[in-house]
């Protein structure tokens, strides 16, 4: 991958990224993310498509069309006045993460506009599934509603959520320069828009191609949970 130019002069560019930790910083903390993402966003839009019109679902809509909408480094900010600089419940910087209380509002902050959109699209997704005759028809068998859900609707709603976040994987892994920032997180994100301000090439491009190369391996986990979720998708050639 070449050697920096300005950052780390004479340095090999694959040192700085892959055994500085500045990767494995990053990785850590975008698979904490997307993991809370992931748990919080389905459950949460389940309830929510189960319960349509009802108080809970107003409730759901409008926490989570807020949060798609208010910036990452608003929250940011707002987590870092108020519970390290405030309550004093959290550190106020997180650059060295020692223990567990360094990774809560750094996760929460890179989290919260995923987890928001996820819990949104699994509603969509499963009141599209839930006016389904298959289910109609469980219904009327007597199928209990946890059951009904979880086997049955679940399911067929989590394509489009899969499809979502087989993109996001790779972009949330490699960092986001805004929480890096704000928390003074020294991860592949925030070095990434350092090498761009210094106009490091080597380095602006090695990071670019890692990022490219995360995206093409999500792409491919994404079409292997496809299989996994609906066996009735199957890969067929053109002959076919």
């Amino acid at each position: 991958m070449g050697t920096s130019l300005k950052m780390q002069e004479g340095t090999s560019v694959s040192t700085i990224i892959f055994h500085q930790g500045k990767f494995t910083l990053s990785l850590k903390l975008g698979v904490y993310a997307l993991i809370l993402a992931v748990i919080l966003g389905i459950p949460l839009g389940c309830i929510a498509a189960y319960n349509r019109g009802k108080w809970i679902d107003g409730f759901l809509r409008v926490i989570t069309t807020v949060g798609v909408a208010v910036p990452t480094f608003v929250l940011a900010t707002m987590l870092l006045v108020t519970f390290a600089v405030k309550l004093q419940w959290l550190p106020t910087l997180s650059g060295s993460l020692t223990n567990w209380k360094g990774y809560v509002m750094p996760v929460i902050s890179l989290s919260f506009y995923y987890l928001c959109y996820v819990a949104k699209l699994t509603r969509t997704s499963m009141l599209d599934a839930i006016n389904q005759d298959y289910i109609r028809t469980a219904r009327a068998k007597g199928v209990k509603t946890r059951s009904l859900i979880l086997k049955h609707a679940l399911r067929n709603s989590l394509i489009p959520v899969i499809t979502y976040l087989g993109p996001v994987m790779a972009g949330i892994i490699t960092g986001s320069f805004v929480v890096e920032s704000t928390f003074s997180i020294p991860g592949l994100g925030k070095y990434f828009v350092q090498s761009v301000l210094n106009r490091d090439y080597p380095v602006i491009m090695a990071t670019t191609v890692v990022l490219s190369a995360l995206v093409i391996l999500m792409n491919l986990v994404v079409d292997v949970a496809y299989k996994i979720v609906d066996p009735r998708i199957t890969l067929t050639s053109k002959e076919d």
